[in-house]
């Protein structure tokens, strides 16, 4: 193996771990807490937030006869009556609840007809005040209900007691060759939680022949992710392993990582390969990506998504062929693939650049895979779970064993003994894709997975769990990754999780967790104990310390006879009348952008939304 020069902020890293022999912990006081459940088990989904500092979490209940309601803060929601001795927890329901900062429910979406796919389904946020959810449905109790209705989504809004929306498949199969079918829906909801348009998404569910013995594929895709781009379209990812169906278009994408002896268990062993979608605002069909001209790579899995003012990043990971290295393409950048273990990916699709691209010209800026190697005892995994792209970085986070590598150089290595995940934070260059910094969070503390980050001036806050003993949030330098103090936010919860968090007005921070059995505690509140010893969700609101609320005041010349700021349509306008720093941020206080202006006009282009420059408020609309 040849010796490789490591880059300068690689260096700063390991001389900041190498001095770090103890780290601060601190407890931080809450604001509120609430629980979010019933008597069936509730689990969170996707978080998002929006520029009005509103926070939107999807989350999956399980109702029955006897267990139909979940709850948020009390306020119950019906879902669907299952009889099926099938499930035995029940039907898993679709809820989607919008707070604020301060815990209160603004507008509750559910579903009390379908069952609901929680982790193959998405959501996000959208700038006129709505959301866009994909997701993956079948129907409750394997088949019609008492009156013979095929209905896989019964969409209700608080916003309108009598609003209703349905969908139907009257022509979908119910036998047990076909199975239980899944079907996914792009919704784009209004900001009262009203549908404005669906368009259908399937993979091909008619049984396959194997040996003679037919194979079901009712449940052959999944949604791995969902952003409004900059450019205002959306944009969805997911995988695919049977041919793809998508409404407004006739063509159907045909999965090449299916090996010709696969089992079709899709959920055991799983195969296939990612796309990536894009509907314009008003639900349009643009074009889709797939990989082309690559070889069997076994599985491509899509996992999230981020964007910045100028992309969407696509992140996830591969599973290498059992036998040999092989090549993958997307867009027109090849990705080396060592075989016989998993690797992370990230994806940067410009949004101009595909502006008026075709399902065959789709452009990618580039694509990075950071590989995988197996420990002594031949174990590696690789779980990403989230990816954050702010001030002109990428912020990888999840858990993994063995060690993940930037091309010949080991950047992360799970040094216990068992086979047990550690919580990881990776850093890139958002406009190369190029690898920065590595930090591996089990040290000292046991952090088992890191679930979502933001930056902060110098510091990324990064949420994870230790298994068992709650969640924590961890300050780290945006630099080098070295650990600042690790803020633990809530115990007990029996077995408890934490399930990521959302920032908003600066240094608001919310945390989602999950558990049972035994009380939450969050420091300075009341215990927490979950409904009937069920599984629910915790959420809990806290004041990050020491963390100024961006206004760019302090930073940069605001007078009204030196500096103008105003926004126009995609635009935000400075003129300045002498050399000035320049601060955007978002509403959520996250820095977009800083530059020095010299005297004149200078145009730059934003995504929609509500920005804060340099102290002046502007809405780019």
């Amino acid at each position: 193996m040849r010796k490789i020069l490591l880059s300068v902020s690689s260096l700063l890293f390991t001389v900041a771990v190498a001095a770090q022999t103890e780290i601060n912990k601190d407890t931080l006081s809450g604001n509120w807490a609430v629980l979010s459940g019933g008597p069936g088990m509730d689990m969170v989904g996707q978080i998002s937030t929006n520029d009005e500092n509103e926070i939107f979490f999807t989350q999956d209940f399980y109702s029955s006869e006897t267990n139909l309601w979940t709850a948020y803060n009390g306020e119950k929601f019906n879902g669907y009556p299952s009889k099926s001795s099938i499930q035995v927890n029940g039907n898993a329901c679709f809820i989607m609840h919008k707070i604020n900062s301060a815990g209160e429910r603004l507008l509750t979406v559910y579903s009390d007809y379908g069952y609901f796919d929680r982790s193959s389904s998405s959501m996000v946020a959208t700038s006129d005040g709505g959301v866009l959810l994909a997701l993956k449905m079948r129907l409750a109790d394997k088949g019609p209900d008492a009156d013979g209705k095929k209905i896989m989504l019964n969409l209700h809004t608080s916003a309108d007691d009598s609003y209703v929306y349905t969908i139907e498949e009257k022509d979908l199969p119910v036998d047990s060759e076909h199975g239980w079918i899944y079907k996914g829906y792009v919704l784009k909801l209004d900001k009262d939680g009203k549908v404005e348009w669906c368009k259908n998404v399937w993979a091909d569910y008619e049984p396959v022949k194997v040996n003679n013995v037919s194979k079901t594929c009712s449940n052959m895709f999944d949604f791995n992710g969902a952003v409004e781009g900059p450019d205002g379209n959306f944009y969805i990812a997911g995988k695919f392993a049977r041919p793809l169906n998508i409404e407004g278009t006739d063509k159907v994408f045909e999965p090449d990582n299916v090996p010709e002896n696969w089992n079709y268990d899709y959920v055991q062993n799983p195969v296939g390969d990612l796309f990536l979608l894009k509907l314009d605002v008003e639900g349009n069909y643009k074009w889709t990506m797939t990989h082309k001209d690559g070889s069997f790579v076994n599985l491509e899995n899509p996992v999230n998504m981020a964007v910045d003012d100028e992309a969407v990043y696509l992140m996830g990971y591969m599973n290498g062929s059992l036998t040999e290295e092989q090549t993958t393409t997307f867009g027109d950048k090849a990705v080396q693939v060592p075989n016989d273990r998993s690797h992370l990916f990230y994806i940067k699709v410009n949004c101009e650049t595909n502006n008026n691209a075709t399902d065959e010209t789709v452009a990618v800026e580039y694509a990075k895979l950071l590989n995988g190697t197996k420990d002594a005892a031949g174990r590696q995994r690789i779980k990403p779970m989230f990816v954050e792209v702010a001030d002109g970085k990428i912020i990888l986070g999840g858990s993994f064993t063995g060690s993940i590598n930037n091309g010949d150089t080991e950047i992360l290595k799970n040094s216990v003994t068992t086979n047990t995940l550690h919580g990881y934070v990776i850093t890139a260059s958002a406009q190369t894709g190029n690898f920065e910094a590595a930090k591996e969070n089990y040290y000292k503390l046991g952090i088992s997975e890191t679930e979502s980050a933001h930056l902060v001036g110098d510091s990324i806050y990064v949420s994870g769990y230790t298994l068992s003993s709650g969640g924590w949030l961890v300050s780290m330098h945006k630099e080098t990754l070295a650990e600042g103090t690790y803020y633990q936010l809530f115990t007990g919860g029996g077995a408890s999780t934490g399930q990521g968090g959302a920032l908003v007005e600066g240094n608001k921070y919310v945390m989602f967790g999950r558990g049972r059995t035994t009380p939450f505690v969050v420091k300075g509140l009341e215990p927490l104990s979950s409904t009937e010893n069920s599984w629910d969700v915790l959420v809990c609101g806290f004041t990050l310390p020491n963390v100024e609320i961006p206004t760019g005041v302090n930073s940069a010349v605001s007078d009204a006879d030196t500096f103008v700021a105003y926004a126009s349509q995609g635009k935000i306008v400075v003129k300045a009348a002498e050399s000035c720093l320049v601060n955007i941020y978002n509403a959520a206080g996250r820095l977009m952008k800083s530059f020095r202006a010299e005297c004149g006009n200078i145009t730059i282009d934003m995504p929609r939304g509500f920005y804060i420059v340099n102290g002046k408020k502007v809405v780019v609309y």
